[in-house]
């Protein structure tokens, strides 16, 4: 079978919403279907082989957690076709999806729907090469939040204009938090979303300050700042807290990074040379 676009999700624990989804998916035209079964205690890849014998299963079974960004890296390694459209397990297509997609999603583009809702704000499609030009996802953010919108900056520092897909190709089935976080550490969404923004935003900093990317050492112990500056100030007693984060382990130069934060975490970022 011939493809243009690669349908890629994941499924750690929603098999209920893939049984709903998939068959969607797999009815487009001119697409080719990636289903990453992320340690699925529900036994998605089985369920897929079964019922769905054209779409390729990615099993991964040493994570006992769910990173979505490692996930949907995994599924895109395994996609053959130039253009990648990313749709979590919840999310129906219209049966002209994917006809819209390919004619839109031209080189130095990225999609997203307008409007764009909480629920589908994961869903986009770039070109391969401009994907893997900027690296893919960033395995290092845990839970829910900030990492499409750090992918989407990356795609734009590198060149790539956001266009827009009519939102009406794309529905979400309802659902709590409560299987939204059922595979992270931290369950108060919300509160995992502060880490990760942070992380987000000084990574960003750091990245201008050196005039290039981190390595995977240097982010992961960049996040280990961020949480550590997120956890002090939900514990501060007074209603105010200013958090001084050395980056001596993230890079050679001499500059810290001042975070203030109230105790709703509000923030504001500001850069120190503690040799002046």
């Amino acid at each position: 079978m011939n493809a243009n676009l690669s349908l890629i999700t994941t499924c750690k624990g929603r098999l209920h919403h893939l049984q709903r989804t998939l068959p969607l998916m797999a009815a487009q035209a001119n697409v080719e279907c990636i289903v990453v079964d992320y340690g699925c205690p529900q036994g998605t890849a089985d369920w897929v082989a079964e019922n769905h014998s054209l779409v390729r299963v990615i099993r991964v079974d040493d994570d006992p957690m769910f990173n979505q960004c490692r996930a949907r890296n995994l599924g895109a390694i395994a996609a053959r076709t130039p253009v990648f459209c990313f749709v979590d397990a919840d999310i129906m297509l219209a049966p002209d999806f994917s006809s819209g997609i390919l004619r839109d999603c031209r080189d130095k583009t990225f999609l997203r729907a307008q409007p764009v809702t909480i629920e589908t704000w994961g869903t986009f499609a770039c070109r391969r090469e401009d994907f893997w030009r900027v690296g893919g996802y960033d395995e290092v953010y845990e839970g829910w939040g900030a990492s499409p919108e750090d992918l989407f900056l990356r795609l734009a520092a590198a060149g790539c204009t956001e266009n827009r897909f009519s939102g009406k190709l794309i529905s979400s089935i309802p659902h709590g938090d409560g299987e939204r976080t059922a595979f992270y550490g931290n369950k108060n969404r919300w509160w995992q979303h502060r880490t990760n923004s942070l992380y987000l935003i000084a990574k960003l900093d750091v990245m201008k300050l050196l005039g290039t990317e981190l390595s995977l050492g240097q982010r992961k112990a960049l996040y280990v700042r961020a949480k550590q500056a997120i956890e002090a100030a939900r514990s501060a007693a007074q209603n105010g807290a200013s958090l001084e984060i050395s980056l001596a382990d993230v890079t050679t130069r001499t500059m810290n990074l001042l975070i203030q934060l109230d105790r709703t975490l509000s923030y504001s970022i500001h850069w120190t040379n503690p040799s002046e």
